[in-house]
């Protein structure tokens, strides 16, 4: 039921595209189903990928267990700004509708803390980028790895034109520099580009069995198509280079990575709708009504941390009794009459030899 409900919601919203997808997982990340997913479950969703344990109890199923033996080595995640209704974007994977309630940047927050609790000391990499933005904070975070990558946006900018394909669309008149929206645009996919350059080079420093997080943020995609139009020639050429530069990440982090890297793709509203609103919204189109989450009165999931807290708890309290019980049968079973501290401390005089 819930999947034919699911097929109905992703029938009718076909154009609302904020959702997520993993073009690129490896074979031990498995997905069992397509359930929509909140935005605030996603740092819990990328930390059970790295095999992490995860103590919040989050009402999504699509993800298999993941073996802490057999985790990926890194996560890359293209965050793109600009999908409503009229825009979509489409890329090949996995896909799951997200409920977008504005909390993208804690996600990341919460994943990094917990590889820095695990891995205190081994310095794994994790950055997260504003490709549009200044990088003085990642620069300073990563000085050897992001070397090369201009931390001011004009000069990235120049890479820009100087790449043979974003500077002949300038030459081209596609796009024009003296433009805000096309300068952040070119400045952003040439930053990503700048980026899977140096990594490329620092490869034998970040693959060291320490997991890795990028988090790369894109925004430049909802001003070419506000100041274009939808149909545009620019805005085509736009998806166009969205879809090649996903192409380019997910191609060079797997040779990076061996293949063990998974690569997910968010793609989100500028303005987050409420999440009480944004789950409205998903449902109101449908007539089929919503399958109960407990329709059979079932007790709730326990905790993955449930066995070995009572496997603890259940030795430390046989341990306790046998140790009681021996020292009770110890002292029961006492001569009072030898000569032991016992006596001396009983007796109305002291013993004279």
């Amino acid at each position: 039921m819930s999947r034919f409900l699911f097929l109905i919601i992703s029938v009718c919203f076909a154009s609302a595209v904020e959702e997520v997808v993993i073009p690129y997982a490896p074979d031990s990340i498995k997905f069992l189903s397509s359930e929509p997913v909140r935005s605030s479950y996603l740092g819990d969703i990328f930390s059970s990928m790295f095999g992490y344990t995860i103590r919040s109890n989050i009402e999504w199923n699509s993800l298999a267990e993941v073996s802490p033996w057999k985790r990926p080595e890194a996560l890359v995640v293209l965050e793109l700004l600009g999908f409503d209704n009229k825009i979509d974007l489409s890329v090949e994977g996995n896909k799951f509708l997200l409920e977008n309630v504005g909390d993208l940047g804690n996600q990341y927050d919460l994943i990094a803390h917990r590889t820095n609790e695990r891995f205190f000391g081994k310095s794994p990499v994790m950055l997260h980028m504003d490709m549009s933005d200044e990088l003085h904070d990642s620069k300073i975070a990563q000085p050897v790895l992001l070397k090369s990558v201009p931390a001011d946006p004009k000069k990235r900018l120049e890479l820009a034109l100087m790449d043979p394909q974003l500077g002949d669309l300038v030459k081209d008149s596609i796009f024009n520099i003296s433009i805000a929206s096309d300068v952040k645009l070119l400045t952003e996919l040439s930053t990503v580009r700048e980026f899977l350059k140096a990594i490329s080079v620092h490869k034998s420093d970040i693959v060291d069995g320490t997991p890795d997080i990028y988090w790369l943020k894109i925004s430049g995609l909802d001003p070419i198509v506000n100041l274009y139009g939808l149909q545009s020639f620019q805005s085509t050429e736009a998806f166009r280079l969205l879809r090649q530069i996903i192409d380019e990440v997910e191609r060079t982090m797997r040779t990076i990575y061996d293949d063990n890297v998974v690569i997910a793709v968010i793609k989100t509203n500028n303005i987050p709708l409420p999440l009480g609103h944004k789950g409205r919204r998903l449902l109101e189109s449908t007539t089929v009504s919503p399958t109960p989450s407990n329709k059979y009165n079932l007790a709730q999931t326990w905790d993955p941390m449930f066995p070995v807290t009572f496997t603890i708890i259940l030795f430390v309290s046989i341990f306790l009794i046998l140790a009681v019980l021996g020292v009770s049968l110890a002292m029961w079973n006492m001569d009072p009459g030898r000569d032991s501290i016992i006596y001396r401390m009983t007796s109305q005089r002291m013993k004279m030899d």
